[in-house]
């Protein structure tokens, strides 16, 4: 039997702000009481380390934005931003100013 999760979105919340944190931890709070397929743990967990990789960029921390690019493409490499993920990665290990690729985003 699975249950419904709701996470509440308001004005406050942004990718500006270290909410992005907060989110991944809720997750995890959330994955560890309730029963969830694999399949959407994945797909969210991809979305949120994907988050927290955009926010580090907007904070121009390059190596902490390749990590958490990484690990958001290899929690699910089905995720339908695969592509844009591997795309900025490559521009981050090539060197291209954070703005170029925060366009891309």
């Amino acid at each position: 039997r699975f249950n419904t999760c709701i996470q509440i979105d308001h004005d406050d919340r942004s990718i500006l702000g270290k909410s992005v944190y907060d989110s991944y931890e809720t997750l995890k709070i959330i994955f560890s009481q309730h029963k969830i397929r694999n399949k959407i743990k994945r797909e969210l967990q991809s979305n949120a380390l994907f988050n927290i990789a955009k926010y580090e960029l907007t904070q121009n921390n390059r190596l902490k934005a390749i990590s958490f690019f990484t690990k958001s493409l290899f929690t699910d490499l089905n995720n339908k931003q695969s592509k844009l993920k591997v795309n900025v990665l490559i521009k981050l290990c090539t060197g291209k100013k954070n703005t170029e690729i925060r366009k891309i985003i």
